[in-house]
């Protein structure tokens, strides 16, 4: 299942808060919850973001959309298909946006990258294969810098499946575990 993301305006202010959406009161707009995973990820500029399983881009796309001017975002799939496709649909943003992406083949679940060597990275729940998801979550928690976040798009998700999530993050020892109808993060301790 993919979401388009619309085009959105300027990059985020410095980041403050994730707005507070209950349990089951998804966020009004894709681009409300771009701009809410950004702001959860609290990158700055001269960071990446780490978006894996990325599918065809669409979050990388809305987060590049939205992250402060300066930081970059990598998306990864095992499917060199989904990368064709990612590539495809960024070529078609302005120069500027499409700059801040990069695509790279490799299964989400072993990651040939460096630990600690990101900012934050994200995934999309509908994007976590059961049998894959703790390891999925456990790379991308390996792959932040301590103090960085480790954001699940829950989107449309029920109150179980948010829970089950939520005990993903802390099983991968990650603190600040937080959840709401839209995001499940936690952030890797110092």
């Amino acid at each position: 299942m993919t979401r388009a993301l619309p085009v959105v305006g300027a990059p985020l202010p410095a980041p403050t808060a994730v707005p507070p959406f209950p349990v089951g009161v998804p966020s009004a707009t894709p681009g409300d919850l771009a701009r809410a995973v950004a702001v959860r990820l609290e990158a700055v500029p001269g960071q990446t973001v780490l978006v894996a399983p990325c599918g065809d881009g669409d979050l990388a796309i809305g987060l590049a959309r939205v992250l402060p001017r300066g930081a970059r975002v990598l998306g990864v799939d095992g499917d060199p298909r989904a990368i064709d496709a990612a590539r495809a649909a960024a070529a078609m943003f302005p120069p500027e946006d499409a700059r801040a992406l990069a695509w790279r083949v490799a299964a989400p679940r072993a990651l040939p990258l460096a630990s600690g060597a990101f900012g934050g990275a994200c995934t999309d729940a509908g994007r976590l294969p059961d049998a894959d998801a703790d390891a999925i979550l456990g790379e991308l928690a390996r792959a932040v810098l301590p103090g960085g976040w480790v954001v699940v798009v829950a989107d449309g998700l029920g109150a179980d499946a948010i829970a089950a999530l939520r005990d993903r993050l802390v099983r991968r020892n990650l603190r600040e575990v937080i959840a709401t109808a839209d995001l499940v993060a936690g952030r890797k301790a110092l």
